[in-house]
C-alpha cells in the first residue's frame, strides 16, 4: 500500500488459504427512488415517521425502499441513512430537464422578489409531488402610530411612537401618514420616563429624506409564512425578513442545512436591492392568496443508468463514517430503477463500494421471481453461478423475497426484497449484547436471532434439500418455521458471505473484523504525528491490548486465554529504522474470531442392556 495522506491505515493478513482481497456496527444505509427528498444526499433518520416526513408518506410507484425502511425499523433497526437516487441526465447541467416545482412571488413594485420551490434545507427536491405545495404569507401584524405632537422632519434620525411592543432592533419599518411615507431600519429602541409618562423612541440607521406628519401609521415589514402540502400546514416560519442582514432573513431560515425547511427552498431574486424600498415588501395579492407551485420539467428518473447513477448515489455515503451496512433494495417493477434484471450490476457495484471502504458490509437481495433450484435457467443458483459470479466476503445474499402488508393493519400483501428486514435483524442481534448477541453473533437461527417480524409469507418456499444446496453456494435462505410455542414465523437460516474461503465464510466474522479494525483505527488516530519510538509503541500496545481484552472478556473472541485470543506486536522488530525515517509505524495484530455452529451433529448409537 502507498502511504500518502497522514492517517492510520488498516491492512489485513489472511491465512495462506486465501490471497489478500482487499467495519459502530448496524447503522444501515438505503439507496433507492422515493416520492420526494434531496437527491444524492445521505440523510439521517431514526424512525419510519422521520423517513416519511422527509421522503414522503407513500411509496414511489414501482419502487420498494419505502417498505424496506419500514421493515428495517419493525425488525429492530434504530438509525439509518437514506439516499434518494435520481437520473443524472435529468438533474445535472446548467439547465436540466427536471426542475423542482416552484413559483415566483412579487413585491409591492410588482416584480418577482422571491422564488419558492420544492426543496429540502436548501437542496433541490424533485418530483411531481411539488405541485401539491403552496405557501401562506401574512404580515406579522406589528403596528403602532407615531407621536401626535411631533412630526418627522427631513434629516431626522428618530421618531417618538405610542409603543415599541413587538419591534426589534434590525427590523425594517414603514411609516405612512397617508400622503408621505418612507422605509427605515431600526438601529435602537429607547423608553424614558418624561414628566411621569413613558416616552418611546425609535432611532433609525439612516436619516429621513421625507417629512412625515404626526400620528402616522407604522408597521413592521416582516412575515409569518406557512408551508402547505395539499392545503394542510406542515411547517411555519415566523417574523421572516427580506433583509439579507437580518437574523430572520428568508433564505437563512428556509435553506439552513440543519434547521431549514423540509419542503421548500427559497431564492431571493433581488438580493442586492435596497431593503428600504417597496422592492423588499410583498404585494397585497400575495398576502390575500396562497401562491401555488407549478410542476416543472420531466420525471427525475427518466433515462436512469444503473451503473452510473447508482455510483453517484453511493458517493454521498463517502463522508458518513458511522454507516456500516449497505442496502439497495430491488425495485418492485421491471420499470423501476433497480429491476431484478439489473441485480448483478447493482450487486457488483455494492460489493466494490464496501470493499473499497473496508468498513461496511453489503446486504444483497436475490432477484425476484427466481426458483429455489441450485441450477437451471431461472433459478437462484444459476444467478449466483452464472449471472453474478463473484467470490467476495464483503456481502451476503438473501433469498427469497418476502410478503408484507401493503398498509400496516391491513391484509393486502405486497412482495418486497428482504434486505430492509435483514438489516433490522442485524441491528436487533447487535443490540442483544454479549455473550449471546452482539456483532460477533450471527443474525440467523430459529429463535429471536433469526426471526423476522412483520412478515406475512415468503415469495417462494424453500425445501430442506434445496436449502442445503443453496447454503453451500452462499445463498442465505428465509424459511417458514412452525413451533408449538412461537407459532408460524419467517426465519433467516443462513449466515454466509459470498466467499468460497474459510477466513470470512461467515458474515459475523467479517463484521466483527470490521468492528475491531475500525476501533483500532480510532485508537491509532490519537497518536498521529507523535514521536515514533518505544514510548509510543508501548502506549499503543497497551491501549489495543486493553480493548481486545474487553472483547475477550465479553465473549466475542475465541480461545481459552488472552494469549490464545489475540496478540499485539508493535516493537523494533516490525518498526525498522527505514520505516521510522519514512514516518511509518507498523503494528501487527492477530485475533481469534468466533464461528457460528452452522452444523450441529449429535451421534447416536444403541446400548445393550441385559
Amino acid at each position: 500500500m502507498a502511504y500518502k495522506r497522514p492517517d492510520v491505515y488498516i491492512e489485513e493478513i489472511l491465512t495462506p488459504e486465501l490471497a489478500p482481497q482487499g467495519v459502530s456496527t448496524s447503522i444501515a444505509s438505503f439507496v433507492g427512488a422515493t416520492e420526494r427528498g434531496p437527491a444524492n444526499t445521505a440523510v439521517f433518520v431514526d424512525s419510519f415517521d422521520s423517513f416519511k416526513r422527509i421522503f414522503g408518506d407513500n411509496a414511489k410507484v414501482g419502487e420498494s425502499i419505502f417498505y424496506s425502511v419500514r421493515t428495517f425499523f419493525e425488525n429492530g433497526g434504530s438509525a439509518c441513512y437514506i439516499v434518494r437516487a435520481v437520473s443524472s441526465s435529468q438533474v445535472d447541467g446548467a439547465n436540466p430537464p427536471a426542475k423542482s416545482a416552484g413559483t415566483d412571488v412579487n413585491n409591492a413594485a410588482n416584480t418577482a422578489v422571491v422564488n419558492f420551490s420544492a426543496g429540502y434545507r436548501g437542496l433541490e427536491n424533485y418530483g411531481a409531488w411539488g405541485a401539491s405545495l403552496s405557501v401562506d404569507i401574512d404580515e406579522v401584524g406589528v403596528t403602532t402610530t407615531t407621536s401626535a405632537t411631533t412630526a418627522i422632519a427631513s434629516s431626522d434620525t428618530s421618531v417618538k411612537v405610542a409603543s415599541v411592543s413587538g419591534i426589534n432592533v434590525g427590523d425594517i419599518i414603514f411609516i405612512d401618514d397617508g400622503s408621505s411615507s418612507e422605509y427605515f431600519k431600526v438601529e435602537k429602541l429607547q423608553s424614558d420616563i418624561v414628566t411621569g409618562s413613558i416616552e418611546h423612541t425609535i432611532f433609525f440607521t439612516t436619516a429621513a429624506t421625507t417629512a412625515i406628519a404626526v400620528s402616522a401609521d407604522l408597521k413592521v415589514i416582516a412575515y409569518n409564512i406557512d408551508v402547505l402540502v395539499n392545503n394542510e400546514v406542515v411547517e411555519s416560519f415566523v417574523r421572516v425578513s427580506l433583509d439579507p442582514d437580518s437574523d430572520r432573513y428568508i433564505e437563512t431560515l428556509f435553506n439552513d442545512e440543519q434547521t431549514g425547511s423540509l419542503f421548500v427552498k427559497v431564492e431571493d431574486k433581488l438580493p442586492t436591492s435596497s431593503v428600504l424600498s417597496n422592492n423588499k415588501e410583498f404585494n397585497a395579492t400575495v398576502l390575500s392568496t396562497n401562491p401555488a407551485f407549478n410542476n416543472n420539467g420531466q420525471n427525475e428518473l427518466t433515462n436512469f443508468n444503473v451503473s452510473t447513477d447508482l455510483g453517484l448515489a453511493l458517493t454521498s455515503l463517502d463522508a458518513k463514517d458511522s454507516v456500516n451496512l449497505l442496502t439497495v433494495p430491488t425495485s418492485l417493477a421491471s420499470s423501476g430503477i433497480f429491476p431484478s434484471t439489473s441485480s448483478n450490476v447493482v450487486h457488483v457495484k455494492m460489493l466494490n463500494y464496501v470493499q473499497n471502504r473496508m468498513d461496511m458490509f453489503a446486504i444483497l437481495d436475490a432477484p425476484s421471481g427466481k426458483t429455489a433450484g441450485s441450477a437451471g435457467s431461472g433459478s437462484i443458483g444459476d444467478y449466483v453461478k452464472n449471472n453474478l459470479g463473484v467470490d467476495s466476503f464483503w456481502g451476503a445474499l438473501y433469498y427469497p423475497h418476502i410478503k408484507v402488508p401493503k398498509v400496516l393493519g391491513k391484509t393486502q400483501a405486497i412482495t418486497i426484497p428482504p434486505s430492509g428486514a435483514i438489516a433490522g435483524l442485524y441491528s436487533r442481534v447487535d443490540s442483544i449484547g454479549t455473550p449471546n448477541g452482539g456483532v460477533a453473533s450471527a443474525p440467523a437461527g430459529v429463535g429471536e436471532f433469526g426471526r423476522l417480524d412483520g412478515i406475512l409469507n415468503v415469495e417462494v418456499e424453500v425445501s430442506e434439500v434445496q436449502h442445503g444446496d443453496l447454503n453451500v453456494m452462499g445463498v442465505n435462505c428465509l424459511r417458514i418455521l412452525e413451533s408449538r410455542t412461537a407459532g408460524v414465523s419467517v426465519n433467516v437460516l443462513g449466515a454466509r458471505t459470498l466467499s468460497s474461503g474459510l477466513d470470512f465464510r461467515y458474515l459475523n466474522v467479517r463484521r466483527m473484523m470490521n468492528f475491531l479494525e475500525k476501533r483500532v483505527k480510532t485508537i491509532g488516530e490519537a497518536s498521529l504525528f507523535r514521536n515514533n519510538g518505544p514510548a509510543l509503541w508501548s502506549l499503543l500496545t497497551s491501549e489495543i491490548e486493553s480493548f481486545l481484552t474487553q472483547r475477550f472478556q465479553a465473549g466475542e473472541l475465541a480461545g481459552n486465554s488472552l494469549d490464545e485470543a489475540f496478540f499485539v506486536k508493535i516493537d523494533s522488530s516490525n518498526n525498522t529504522a527505514n520505516n521510522i525515517r519514512q514516518g511509518i509505524l507498523v503494528g501487527e495484530i492477530g485475533v481469534a474470531l468466533l464461528r457460528p455452529a452452522e452444523f450441529i451433529v449429535f451421534k447416536f448409537s444403541q446400548v445393550q442392556v441385559a
